[in-house]
């Protein structure tokens, strides 16, 4: 997919994920493989990098709900439960990361550090799923208004609940393998299930695009 207009929240949400993906890996790698890297170094590329990946991937999916919600009230809302979760939980994690970061390193901490992870993950999952939902009935009602054939509208709606479903499968799989005290596996595969989730995030845009082409 290629995105002929770059430029707006869309866009360069999906960018800044995309960075953050990738700057998250490096801050991993350098804590893991790189035990004489600084740790301060590989604490601001892994937080700096989650921050940009989690809180983008949901502006991105903000964005992607203005596209087609006209409620001007919902959107705010949606924006205003977006920016104060980031403040709320990124805040709060980085300052935590950063007091416990070197009683972490030689084992200490993580009894309290892994319990704030798991109820973070859980609270940015459940927005993206609370956006999803938002995002599946304005689309409902989006192409309900727009087509008369109700073939159209139904192949529409499957594939965009089938993508829907599969975000929140792969969302659970990793609160239960975090749960599960895999925080090793959990750190390495998060970002593969960011990268699932940004493709079927370009599932949905195709789809937009050859909707508003019928339209």
């Amino acid at each position: 997919t290629t995105l002929k207009c770059r430029s707006g929240v869309y866009f360069y949400s999906l960018l800044i994920t995309s960075w953050g993906l990738s700057i998250q890996q490096i801050g991993f790698c350098t804590q893991f493989l790189a035990p004489k890297c600084p740790w301060i170094l590989s604490l601001i590329l892994s937080q700096g990098g989650w921050v940009a990946m989690v809180t983008g991937f949901s502006m991105a999916l903000y964005g992607r709900l203005n596209i087609i919600l006209h409620s001007r009230k919902t959107r705010r809302a949606v924006l205003g439960m977006v920016v104060a979760n980031g403040v709320v939980w990124h805040v709060a994690m980085v300052t935590l990361s950063s007091g416990i970061a070197r009683a972490r390193r030689m084992g200490q901490g993580d009894h309290v550090l892994d319990p704030f992870e798991r109820v973070q993950i859980v609270m940015f999952s459940a927005q993206e799923m609370i956006i999803s939902f938002f995002y599946v009935r304005a689309a409902y009602q989006y192409l309900k208004s727009r087509f008369a054939k109700k073939d159209k509208t139904r192949s529409a709606m499957f594939l965009l609940l089938l993508v829907q479903v599969a975000i929140v499968v792969v969302d659970v799989a990793l609160i239960v393998i975090d749960f599960a005290g895999y925080l090793q596996l959990k750190l390495f595969i998060h970002s593969f299930v960011c990268s699932v989730k940004l493709e079927l995030e370009f599932v949905v845009l195709n789809q937009l695009v050859e909707l508003s082409r019928m339209g």
